[in-house]
């Protein structure tokens, strides 16, 4: 099987490296998504998603998610690819209520000092 190559932009070159620049702010992400705390997630995000995600967009996807998901169990790393020039970072997350497991896609603006996340979803 080949190995295809990691896309880490700014934030690394390697794995480790991108992951230890990154981790936070997806966990600040995941926790505010969880939590719905719409200002904790609005601070990890780029302005140009903010704008495309109202309070109470957020609120209402933060309860159907919560509903159907629950606690946040695990989350591992996939890998990364370019998209548009950023760095897209994949997970597979258990959670609590959901028998099936759920992929997570964070892409990040690259350059962005603190890592601002430019899309988000969780499926």
């Amino acid at each position: 099987m080949e190995t295809v190559a990691q896309y880490f932009g700014s934030f690394g070159t390697a794995k480790s490296e991108a992951l230890a620049n990154l981790m936070p702010a997806v966990d600040a992400i995941l926790e505010a998504h969880q939590k719905g705390d719409y200002d904790a997630f609005l601070a990890q995000i780029t302005p140009s998603l903010a704008q495309k995600i109202s309070r109470q967009g957020f609120e209402k996807a933060h309860k159907e998610a919560s509903a159907e998901l629950g606690q946040l169990v695990s989350k591992s790393f996939l890998g990364s690819l370019k998209d548009k020039g950023n760095p897209r970072l994949l997970f597979v997350a258990t959670y609590a209520g959901c028998p099936s497991e759920v992929l997570i896609s964070l892409t990040f603006e690259n350059g962005s000092q603190p890592p601002k996340a430019c899309w988000v979803w969780v499926e």
